[in-house]
């Protein structure tokens, strides 16, 4: 499935609209886009409603809240654990045979969840 969205991206390009379900879906590559969505400074872009096993997978947290304090608190938590240091100490320990998630198998796994 992974490579579909490669195939997608191939023949639309960075930005496309599929269906997911029942729900029209936009999946975008390019960096403006994304910055612009993940920086939401009017409120334009409202996370999805989760279903119950959504939620309780997520819980109310940075992925998940539409809530600003509660947001703010998380992402200032998230932005300690991922500063440079420690992302350099993560890699170095991580085993090699360890198989990280690709951005594409994270995008099909949240959509899903968020979706149904």
């Amino acid at each position: 499935m992974i490579d579909d969205f490669g195939y997608l991206y191939m023949i639309t390009g960075d930005n496309f609209l599929s269906w997911v379900a029942p729900k029209p879906q936009l999946f975008i590559r390019e960096p403006e886009l994304i910055r612009e969505i993940l920086n939401n400074k009017n409120g334009d872009y409202q996370k999805p409603e989760m279903n119950r096993i959504t939620e309780k997978l997520l819980g109310d947290g940075l992925a998940s809240t539409n809530n600003e304090k509660k947001w703010a608190f998380h992402r200032k938590m998230a932005n300690k654990a991922f500063n440079a240091e420690g992302v350099k100490v993560n890699r170095e320990r991580r085993d090699p045979g360890f198989l990280s998630l690709s951005s594409h198998a994270l995008l099909l796994f949240l959509i899903f969840f968020l979706t149904f």
